[in-house]
């Protein structure tokens, strides 16, 4: 458990510092959501997101975008033909995943 604590401590530090304060948990797993994809060479449009209703209201899913874009952790991406726009994580988002992976390492050798 010692390690698990440690991860938690470092994250909370991270994530008090701008720009990841003030984002919420649903904006935390939109962001994951759209890592995630990425990572896996996977396209993840906005519509899925807002299909997302198990995790918030579609006004909820929309404003966490807006506020994850405004942050610079995510870009939106213009489909072929414009009728679809696909979400990635922003080089400022892949630092943070970064970050998170590195102190995961890390806490993983406290065993």
């Amino acid at each position: 458990m010692k390690s698990l604590f440690h991860f938690y401590t470092m994250t909370k530090e991270l994530e008090a510092q701008a720009p990841y304060h003030d984002i919420d948990s649903v904006g935390k797993e939109i962001l994951f959501m759209i890592g995630h994809a990425c990572q896996h060479n996977q396209l993840i449009r906005v519509t899925d997101i807002l299909k997302q209703q198990n995790l918030a209201s579609s006004a909820t899913l929309h404003a966490r975008l807006k506020q994850l874009r405004e942050r610079g952790l995510i870009d939106i991406l213009p489909g072929a033909d414009n009728r679809f726009k696909y979400l990635q994580p922003s080089s400022l988002a892949l630092s943070y995943f970064n970050q998170l992976d590195k102190y995961l390492k890390k806490s993983s050798q406290l065993i």
